[in-house]
């Protein structure tokens, strides 16, 4: 593929987002917590190389803000920096089905066991006229109120009771309404059937107040008018029989509602114990779930649960969709490239939650067991940049200038222009291979880099331990160790104290063992290092002490190769 073939590759700066249409597989390609420019311009860099290689869904992104001198980098040849991802938590928005159509809170129990049976659902999620999240409604719950002893009034469907109004009875017979009257008014309805004669009718409507009676009856004229004449409630009128308009006009003076419907009275009944609202048979304790909810964290509450299907709602409580058990089972639609690093400690929070898909780094090796096979490219080489370098060189793909300039940047910048000892000799092919794409001088770019800010006169004491921060976890011991390159120790005294200070903080706040900075002097190779934490750890450091909390490095600019073994050591042998 040639270059000018390539796609323009962009990354725009902001937040990165789970796309809303199911969840298109993404993979995003990042580096450690931290991030310097190695792992930054990597990301950038493979994320370029894969989209030359028409592999698409891949996002280059940066585990926190970017270090001045990065941007500086990144700025130089014109390359958007990576978006910035906090976290790659999988959560409630992952798996939420937006297709799921909600009840309103003012159909009838009759509609809610239509869309129930009609879908084949356990449960479904109320809202009211606002789309406003309100409870869930389930046939085992609607089947148990409706099956209750009579002594739950207006709640069972063997009780003669029904709590409804006009309107909803009126849809739930599917019935014309010949007259009516407060028809929204929710009442407590006495159903009889008018399957007697007309003196015992009378006595059975007369037993309550008659205003609170729906009568199902057929065409029996003197079961009309005996209703009309004691002003019930409702009269239903079954099997559509016609119906004399005098009589129609008596019921209305008389406030008499009367329904006429197509359906048997037996059927009538039925459905008449149905027009209740859904509002008065909701499990309003069935909470909602947020899109923005990690699934570890309500993964154990949704599969213990004794129900499938959870109501999924927005910031606001509009109700957005529903997920289902089985979905937390689903393959994770976001994976992870990790660049220059393999340690989870050091990755971007969640990503013990999905899955590592590819590993490219030039670190030890600390990464956990993967369910799947995965691929891994750690080698002995001084920067991430100069792997990822050497991949377009292997698929014969020419990257362009400005992703060729970051690359360069990430090399120069993580082997001190080749001379920290961690350097080799494909670095230095990769970096001669970069400037000329690049059109740039490597000494001037390296120049340039220092010039463009120094942290110690820039940064507050926490972004200068924080910078480029990595932890470790070794031997039952829990250290961090930071580093900042500097041209010169010149603004080092006037910061040691706050720094000390702050590093002091930390140890407390993040119960560590020890906890240090690296200070290197880029120009005379050399480093000392700001210590806090274990008196122990602190003793047998094998470096020569300065000033409390100072020891002299010299030579060492590595924390990779120079310092961290000899911690690891250390830790191995105390106890």
């Amino acid at each position: 593929m040639k270059n000018n073939k390539a796609q323009r590759y962009r990354i725009e700066l902001g937040k990165w987002q789970q796309p809303a249409a199911q969840k298109d597989r993404q993979t995003i390609i990042i580096g450690h917590k931290n991030p310097d420019t190695d792992s930054v311009a990597a990301a950038a860099g493979y994320a370029f190389y894969k989209e030359m290689m028409g592999e698409e869904g891949y996002i280059a992104a940066c585990a926190g803000l970017p270090q001045k001198r990065t941007k500086f980098i990144f700025k130089k040849f014109g390359v958007s920096l990576p978006v910035i991802v906090n976290d790659v938590w999988p959560r409630v928005s992952d798996i939420s089905h937006e297709s799921e159509q909600p009840l309103r809170d003012n159909q009838t129990i009759l509609e809610a066991t239509e869309s129930l049976r009609k879908d084949r659902l356990e449960r479904l999620p109320v809202v009211d006229k606002d789309n406003k999240y309100i409870g869930m409604v389930s046939l085992f719950d609607l089947a148990d109120r409706l099956f209750q002893s009579s002594g739950n009034i207006g709640e069972g469907i063997l009780d003669r009771s029904v709590n409804s109004s006009i309107k909803l009875a009126a849809d739930a017979l599917e019935a014309q309404k010949l007259t009516v009257c407060d028809e929204d008014e929710l009442v407590l309805m006495q159903v009889y059937v008018g399957a007697m004669n007309l003196y015992h009718m009378k006595s059975r409507l007369m037993e309550n107040d008659p205003r609170s009676a729906a009568l199902v009856v057929g065409d029996r004229g003197e079961i009309h008018n005996l209703a009309v004449e004691l002003g019930i409630r409702l009269l239903v009128i079954t099997g559509g029989c016609e119906i004399d308009p005098e009589f129609i006009k008596q019921a209305k003076n008389n406030g008499v509602s009367i329904l006429r419907t197509n359906h048997d009275s037996a059927s009538t009944v039925r459905r008449l114990k149905f027009s209740s609202p859904l509002n008065m048979s909701l499990d309003e304790h069935a909470r909602p779930y947020t899109m923005s909810e990690r699934l570890c964290d309500i993964k154990r509450e949704v599969l213990s649960a004794n129900y499938d299907g959870f109501p999924v709602v927005d910031n606001n409580g509009q109700f957005s969709g529903m997920f289902y058990k089985r979905d937390l089972q689903k393959d994770s639609p976001t994976g992870l490239v990790l660049v220059d690093h393999n340690e989870l400690s050091q990755a971007v929070d969640g990503a013990c939650d999905v899955p590592v898909r590819e590993i490219i780094d030039h670190h030890r090796l600390a990464m956990e067991s993967t369910d799947q096979p995965i691929r891994v490219c750690n080698d002995i080489v001084g920067s991430t940049c100069t792997l990822i370098a050497e991949q377009f060189r292997q698929s014969n793909l020419i990257p362009t200038r400005a992703i060729a300039g970051i690359l360069l940047g990430g090399i120069v910048t993580d082997t001190l222009l080749l001379r920290s000892p961690t350097s080799t000799m494909r670095d230095k092919v990769m970096l001669e291979w970069l400037a000329e794409l690049a059109d740039c001088d490597p000494q001037q770019l390296e120049e340039d880099i220092l010039a463009s800010g120094s942290p110690l006169a820039n940064l507050s004491p926490t972004e200068l331990v924080e910078a480029d921060l990595k932890n470790y976890n070794e031997n039952n011991f829990s250290f961090s160790i930071g580093q900042i390159e500097e041209a010169g120790f010149e603004n080092l005294a006037k910061r040691k104290d706050e720094l000390q200070a702050e590093m002091e903080k930390q140890v407390k706040e993040r119960g560590l063992d020890f906890i240090g900075l690296l200070v290197t002097n880029i120009v005379r190779s050399t480093s000392v290092m700001l210590v806090a934490g274990n008196d122990t750890l602190l003793s047998m450091l094998p470096y020569e002490k300065l000033d409390a909390g100072i020891y002299d490095l010299p030579g060492v600019v590595s924390r990779k190769k120079q310092l961290l073994p000899v911690l690891l050591n250390i830790t191995s042998v105390t106890v």
